[in-house]
């Protein structure tokens, strides 16, 4: 039988300050590493990748969590995923917020396996600090916001995105 949370805010700060402060983590971590030389050209090929995949999922994951305030729409898919224009279910919120905040945090991980295969550090900074950006400028705002709409919702005000 599944239980219901009983602070759902608390949950949802506690996965943002986790996910905010991974970038930092793996600096931190990628920092003290020492991995062996790979091949530059290697390293090169990698980089370019890692950097065309590392801003589509950064950009995706931004645009999600420009949704996740949104009520679900119809059944299961890219709809749904996008929402309406009510509030959404705290349980809805959660969802699209941990499934955007997993493909922004992807672009650290990118910098993060740079660095593992023997780039420098400073590689790595664009990657942690566009991760951290999102998160701070775009997941915060995001999450606030909602809470303190789904607090006034619940108190019997509007429930429609304003």
């Amino acid at each position: 039988m599944a239980t219901e949370s009983r602070n759902p805010r608390r949950m949802w700060l506690i996965v943002w300050v986790g996910l905010t402060l991974a970038p930092l983590i793996y600096y931190y971590a990628g920092s003290m590493m020492t991995p062996d030389a790979i091949d530059p050209a290697q390293i090169a090929r990698f980089h370019a990748r890692a950097r065309v995949f590392a801003a589509l999922q950064l950009l995706l994951g931004a645009f999600l969590f420009t949704r996740a305030r949104r009520a679900s729409l119809g059944p299961p898919g890219l709809a749904r995923l996008l929402g309406g224009e009510g509030l959404a279910t705290p349980a809805d919120f959660q969802t699209r917020f941990i499934i955007a905040s997993a493909l922004v945090e992807a672009c650290a991980i990118w910098g993060f396996g740079l660095r593992a295969m023997g780039a420098p550090i400073q590689d790595y900074v664009p990657f942690g600090g566009a991760t951290f950006g999102v998160f701070l400028l775009l997941g915060l705002p995001t999450g606030l916001s909602y809470w303190r709409a789904r607090k006034m919702a619940d108190q019997g005000g509007s429930s429609a995105i304003e």
